[in-house]
């Protein structure tokens, strides 16, 4: 077979051929390069942000191992790099056994796709120095795919002690109208507290949030202080009290609100005051507000309230004991106190034993 000669245009166009080759080869090896300067310029970048943050950033694997954490956790924390990089979370000297039990709860909540909101944890610094920290997580992912956890750990040291002078002040102001309140009614003395118990009990059985509950606890004490403007004489009286008498009584719902609007309180305490003698069905004072206008706390203050003045002594009437005010709450459920209130309140007394405290 004979072998053909390659003309002169065919080894021309070959060269044309190659020639753009080579082009499109080296075209694509600078793009390469640019492309890894860019991501290089882009991680050089990210890790400046990563480590100028003003918060403590911790990644972890899929099996709970730190693999990159920021300057700051180094620098705030005072330990090295080996003592948290590497290291599965259990291990992290850090945190207290307790903390460890809140950040491996989270993380397996993340795995198992939950949604998990912030929360506090304590860790003890290299120094001895115990900070609070907020912890706010969420699932690393690469092409759709989980690789990891992204922790962000926040100091809020500073604010949970503030909070906390606040807390002491506000505690104080509560227990001086508490005193005050009682000393103008001894027949009522503890009367306040005994209600207070039984309302955050009632709140824990309808599984309200730890603030709210908080709120009701210091409405609670202070849902009579408004009595300071009866006088002492009608509240004591151990005889019937006359209509005007009571008229006077009455008034003591707006007292209070006027009293405690002018303190901050975190909870809306001077309307829950303002508010504790309405009735479901708007049947109650001052206001005559009714249902779901009444509110949550209110409700729940009414019924405890009630419990416990059909309980106790009064300086008109004898004890009408647990079981009649039970028989009353019951009778006016849905009439004059909120149902779902009342059913809380019947199984604290029936199926879980509470009982007033009469000391």
């Amino acid at each position: 077979m004979e072998e053909q000669d390659i003309t002169k245009e065919e080894l021309i166009s070959e060269l044309a051929k190659l020639r753009r080759r080579v082009a499109k080869l080296e075209a694509l090896e600078i793009q390469r390069k640019l492309a890894e300067e860019a991501l290089r310029r882009s991680e050089e970048e990210l890790q400046t942000v990563f480590d100028s943050a003003r918060d403590g950033i911790v990644v972890l694997d899929t099996k709970g191992k730190v693999v990159r954490i920021n300057k700051y956790i180094l620098e705030v924390g005072g330990y090295p790099e080996e003592a948290l990089v590497g290291r599965h979370i259990e291990g992290l000297e850090m945190f207290p056994p307790e903390s460890l039990a809140r950040i491996l709860s989270a993380f397996r909540r993340l795995e198992a796709g939950e949604m998990v909101p912030p929360y506090e944890v304590t860790a003890h610094l290299q120094t001895g120095e115990k900070k609070f920290i907020e912890i706010h997580s969420s699932l690393l992912k690469r092409n759709g795919r989980v690789v990891g956890i992204v922790a962000l750990l926040r100091d809020i040291t500073e604010r949970k002690e503030a909070f906390e002078r606040v807390r002491k002040t506000m505690e104080g102001t509560v227990e001086a109208l508490m005193s005050a309140t009682e000393r103008r009614d001894p027949y009522t003395a503890g009367h306040q507290q005994r209600v207070t118990k039984l309302a955050c009990a009632i709140a824990r059985e309808l599984g309200v949030s730890q603030d709210e509950a908080e709120g009701i606890r210091v409405a609670g004490s202070l849902h009579d202080i408004g009595k300071i403007y009866v006088p002492a004489e009608i509240l004591s009286k151990p005889g019937r009290i006359s209509t005007i008498e009571f008229s006077l009584i009455k008034i003591h719902p707006e007292v209070g609100q006027e009293i405690l609007r002018a303190i901050d309180f975190p909870w809306p305490v001077a309307d829950i005051v303002l508010q504790h003698h309405e009735r479901w069905n708007g049947s109650g004072y001052p206001a005559g507000l009714e249902g779901e206008h009444i509110l949550p706390e209110a409700r729940i203050l009414a019924v405890a309230d009630v419990m416990e003045a059909m309980s106790s002594h009064r300086p008109y009437r004898p004890s009408c004991g647990v079981d009649r005010a039970l028989e009353e709450i019951s009778r006016n459920r849905g009439i004059l106190y909120d149902p779902t209130v009342v059913d809380a309140c019947v199984e604290l007394f029936i199926q879980k034993g509470f009982r007033f405290d009469w000391a």
